[in-house]
Formats: C-alpha cells, structure tokens, sequence
C-alpha cells in the first residue's frame, strides 16, 4: 500500500502542471552521476497499468508500435507489481510504447539515462527487449534515415547485446562491439537492471550498473527524437514467452 502511495505521489509530482522532479543521487552508476543525468523525467514502477487502451487520461504507455494491430488487453498486464507483457502461441511479438501509434503526442526524448529492471524467458526462441526508435520514422517526416537504439536484447545466458542502427532505407549500420560475450554466465531469467546512458555523440550500455559496450553515437540519432519500447518478442512462432518488468526510468540533466 505505501509503495503504490508513493508511486502516485511520483507520477504526480513528476507530470504536474510545470513540476520539476526532485534530483535522484542514489543507486546510479557513478559515470552517469559524473555526467549530470540525476533527475528523473519518467518513472514507472507498475503499481497500476496507465494505458491508453485501459481509459486513462493522459497514458504512460501505448498499445502496439505504429505497424501493427493493436494488443490484446490480456496480452498487457500489471502482476504482483510489475508489468508482464505476453507472447502466446501465434503472436510473435507484443509491444507497447511511449507514443501513440498515429498522431502526435506521447513522451520521447533526445539524451538521457534509461533503466529497466527485467527479466526475460528462459528460452532460445526468447527475443524480446528493451529500446529505442525514432519518432520521425514512425510519423513518415524522416526521409527513409533513422536511428534505433536498442538497450537490450535477449540473445541468450552469456551474451549482452545493445547496439545502435544508423539506418537508410532497407540498409544499415550498427556499432562493431553491439555483442558483448559475458566473463560469466548470467541468467537472464532471473531479475537483472539494463541501461543506456546517451549523452551527445556517445553511447554507454550498462548490465546491473556496470558499463559493458561504449561507441559514439550516429550523427542521425543526434538529430532525432526517439521513444521507448518494452516488447516481449520471438524469433519464431512457439510457446508462450513472457517478459516481466519490475520499474523503468528516464533521466536527464
């Protein structure tokens, strides 16, 4: 009961009419300190589901990216306080984002440190993932250039894979280092935190507030708004996979 009062009392606080969120100085890695990005712009902890389709006024979340069909609502659900995101058999991917799929409006943003704690299916078929895409691609204004960012994806127990698209039409570019082999074996169905701090012209992911793959970033994604994406994906159509996400956070300077 208190950490959904004191959820409530973030979003509001956050979201208010010209309200400015408090600084937050603990439990960030020291590079993204160092760098100035301590205040939190957008934060969800998943106490309740603000989602467009479920009513809500001014949602923190959307339904589907803007090619597909929108979700089932029993695909999308908040469970023992976090969110769960469900691909069954014959769904490949179940998607929500921080924009509407047409029109404006929504949350996106140009720089910032981006956490989610996850965890994902212990499974190889499991691709799911946490990341970001550009806003002008979504709405046509790009001409055929755009960034995607993505700051995390499911490829397996010892591998950490986050990576930067430059792309141009139906061909692209990404950073060398965007497979990052793990000294140690790490289960990535159990809860872990991932982040990207960008900052201009650079890119650092972290696993568990540790930073793993540094590269710069694109002049494109440089000139582009991005939004966030939470997807529970498969590469192929099996059984039901599910991705769980406990909170998710922005910040900026």
């Amino acid at each position: 009961m208190y950490r959904a009062i004191f959820t409530l009392l973030l979003l509001v606080k956050t979201y208010g009419s010209n309200a400015q969120a408090e600084p937050v100085t603990s439990q960030l890695p020291h590079e993204v300190e160092l760098q100035g990005y301590t205040r939190v712009v957008f934060e969800d902890h998943f106490s309740f589901l603000s989602l467009d389709t479920a009513g809500v006024p001014s949602p923190n979340w959307y339904n589907a990216l803007w090619y597909q069909k929108l979700n089932p609502a029993n695909h999308i659900r908040v469970e023992d306080g976090h969110l769960v995101l469900l691909a069954p058999p014959g769904v490949i991917r179940t998607s929500i984002t921080t924009v509407p799929r047409r029109g404006l409006g929504g949350r996106t943003f140009r720089y910032g440190f981006f956490e989610a704690r996850m965890r994902f299916a212990k499974d190889d078929l499991d691709w799911s993932a946490f990341w970001l895409f550009s806003r002008d691609h979504s709405l046509g204004t790009d001409n055929d250039h755009w960034c995607e960012i993505d700051i995390f994806e499911n490829f397996g127990a010892d591998l950490f894979v986050g990576s930067v698209h430059d792309w141009t039409r139906t061909t692209h570019s990404r950073n060398t280092n965007a497979r990052y082999r793990l000294l140690h074996r790490l289960d990535f169905s159990d809860w872990h935190s991932y982040g990207l701090l960008w900052t201009p012209g650079k890119l650092t992911w972290f696993l568990d507030g540790v930073p793993v793959i540094k590269t710069e970033s694109p002049p494109i994604c440089e000139q582009q708004d991005l939004f966030m994406i939470l997807g529970s994906n498969k590469h192929t159509d099996g059984p039901e996979h599910k991705l769980e996400v406990d909170w998710v956070r922005v910040l900026s300077r």
